[in-house]
């Protein structure tokens, strides 16, 4: 198979509970695995508990469609100072053959979150897939 391990970037937004939807049929149909990676960006302490609790309504939305899928699956929540960077990364560690993530994230900002995207599709060794909201299956 050419697709073992997919790697979905999730923000909790519309656009990545569409990638995370897409993943797991993708995963149902190849037999491959799925691990969701949430990035929290360093922020000064003051924020933190703000961060936290925002981060952990992620998780759990995360998991929630995650237990939807009955393969392998993984949520990781890995702080870094750029997104892209940490998504690229991660995908090289664990051996993903696919990254999938939406086109926009949580603030709508295309200019911003689109970054993190472009990021990623310039430094990805490997396929990456984006996904808009609409096409939630």
């Amino acid at each position: 198979m050419w697709c073992k391990r997919i790697m979905v970037a999730y923000d909790g937004s519309a656009a990545s509970d569409s990638s995370l939807e897409r993943a797991i049929a993708l995963a149902e149909t190849c037999g491959a695995e799925i691990m969701a990676i949430h990035v929290v960006v360093g922020a000064p302490s003051a924020e933190l508990a703000d961060i936290y609790e925002k981060d952990c309504e992620v998780e759990d939305r995360a998991l929630t469609i995650l237990n939807k899928f009955r393969g392998r699956q993984k949520f990781m929540m890995i702080t870094g100072i750029s997104p892209s960077f940490v998504i690229v990364e991660q995908a090289e560690k664990t051996g993903s053959d696919l990254i999938m993530m939406g086109s926009r994230g949580l603030t709508g900002i295309k200019e911003y979150l689109g970054s993190v995207s472009h990021g990623v599709v310039q430094h990805a060794k490997v396929p990456v897939m984006i996904i808009k909201e609409q096409s939630a299956i």
